[in-house]
């Protein structure tokens, strides 16, 4: 991603993506935002107009349920499964960090997907607990009943401090006015074809890849383990 300010003012973002054709400028105030994808001739328009006119308040009710949805916690009696960060760390800060680079290190977004080699099944009984320690409050957590990737929060609801969503939702999980989905659907929809085309490209790049890392990963899957958490007795 590019981000580029021209003598006039004016804001251009650009993704990388359809081998760089596709990008979105922010024109001066006034003006529609839109996306482009030079490759394929598709153009999207952001309406402001509708936008600014649109009745946010009426939206209001069905916003704040949406967010508060994501609050909750879990009152079912099955394992919760925690994958932790490296030590020192948290889930999301290792995730973090291991995305900040321009090259994304494949083996450690590996480790850390497969929370560095072990990963904890949290009981019913032990689940206060476990996220009354650090470990709990800083892993990522699959509710597999929920069906929802959760991160403890604590506030702003502490009857409810997990915030989980569920992946099948999408990165989106509040309402929208219409402009706002139709922009949605449309970078969607070019995401997915650019990451399409970017491992078409790169199929024999990531092929030698694999390759290269073949031992690294087989050694690490050979040390994975599921262990059920358990708290220290003083």
């Amino acid at each position: 991603m590019r981000f580029i300010e021209k003598d006039s003012g004016e804001q251009i973002l650009i993704f990388h993506l359809h081998g760089g054709g596709f990008h979105i400028t922010k024109h001066p105030l006034g003006a529609n935002p839109h996306m482009v994808n030079k490759k394929t001739g598709f153009r999207r328009e952001l309406d402001l107009a509708a936008l600014r006119s649109h009745d946010w308040g009426a939206d209001l009710h069905g916003f704040q349920r949406a967010f508060e949805a994501l609050f909750y916690w879990p009152t079912h009696r099955a394992d919760l499964v925690a994958f932790p960060g490296p030590p020192g760390k948290t889930w999301v800060k290792a995730l973090e960090d291991v995305c900040k680079g321009p090259d994304l290190d494949i083996m450690e977004y590996l480790r850390l997907v497969l929370g560095y080699g072990t990963m904890f099944k949290v009981g019913y009984r032990e689940r206060k607990q476990f996220f009354d320690t650090d470990l709990g409050k800083g892993s990522l957590i699959w509710d597999k009943k929920e069906r929802r990737v959760a991160f403890w929060m604590g506030a702003p609801f502490p009857e409810r401090p997990l915030f989980g969503f569920r992946p099948e939702d999408g990165p989106f999980f509040v309402p929208m006015p219409k402009p706002l989905e139709e922009w949605r659907a449309a970078l969607d929809y070019e995401t997915e074809i650019g990451a399409e085309e970017f491992f078409e490209a790169r199929e024999e790049e990531f092929e030698t890849l694999a390759t290269e890392i073949a031992l690294e990963l087989e050694e690490f899957a050979s040390r994975l383990q599921i262990v059920r958490w358990k708290p220290v007795v003083p």
